[in-house]
């Protein structure tokens, strides 16, 4: 009976897993994953998996953080988000040995500790990476307790993190090729306008020699004359 209330749930938490990536505004991105997060602890509870259910917990305390951290809206990284990580990182660390049952257990753990880096820092591209070790050591932990629809999603998941990963970069790629080329052709028309202006100057060089010899013929009748 447990096991089934905790699928239940378990199928809730994914479900706010995946709203989340229909929503834009980062506050309520937080508001949904806090409450994914929290069905994900009840849903461990029931399977009496106690690593997994204290990391959720430490996931929705850091939800809450970087919910009001947010409001500074600060790209560069300060002290007090260093402060942040390390209470985060500790918090997990003595969760991790008050709940240790094998080596399996610290899956959990180290999945949080990687998502709450990544959360952490402030680069979209490295978010988008580590989010997909963390998601792979959450499915082989979910595979130990027995969650079978937490590893299923889970583990569909990482798929859908691995393809929009690859997709990004096969843009990032396209549009970088697509600036050199540009940069390249750009190089190729002055390099043309170049080659016209070394062709205009032979035949520029010889009308001012000629020039210069006009000029110099005419001014010699009028020396002879201011002779005379």
């Amino acid at each position: 009976m447990f096991f089934i209330i905790s699928q239940i749930f378990v199928i809730i938490s994914y479900s706010f897993l995946a709203i989340t990536y229909a929503l834009k505004e980062r506050k309520k991105i937080l508001i949904c994953s806090f409450l994914a997060v929290a069905a994900n602890a009840i849903a461990f509870m029931f399977l009496s998996a106690w690593s997994g259910f204290l990391m959720s917990f430490v996931a929705m305390t850091r939800n809450v953080i970087f919910l009001f951290k947010d409001k500074n809206k600060k790209d560069k990284i300060d002290y007090v988000d260093w402060i942040i990580l390390a209470v985060l990182y500790a918090i997990s660390i003595v969760s991790a040995i008050f709940t240790y049952e094998g080596l399996y257990s610290l899956l959990s753990v180290a999945g949080t500790m990687i998502y709450t880096f990544a959360i952490w820092q402030k680069n979209p591209k490295l978010y988008k990476l580590l989010s997909i070790p963390s998601s792979v050591l959450w499915v082989i932990y979910n595979i130990f307790v027995f969650s079978i629809f937490g590893a299923v999603l889970e583990s569909i998941l990482v798929v859908c993190e691995v393809i929009g990963t690859i997709s990004a970069y096969k843009k990032n790629k396209e549009a970088t090729e697509k600036a050199l080329l540009q940069e390249r052709q750009n190089l190729e028309r002055v390099t043309d306008i170049l080659r016209e202006l070394e062709k205009q100057v032979g035949p520029l060089e010889r009308q001012s020699k000629t020039a210069k010899e006009y000029l110099s013929l005419r001014e010699q009748p009028a020396l002879m004359l201011s002779r005379s």
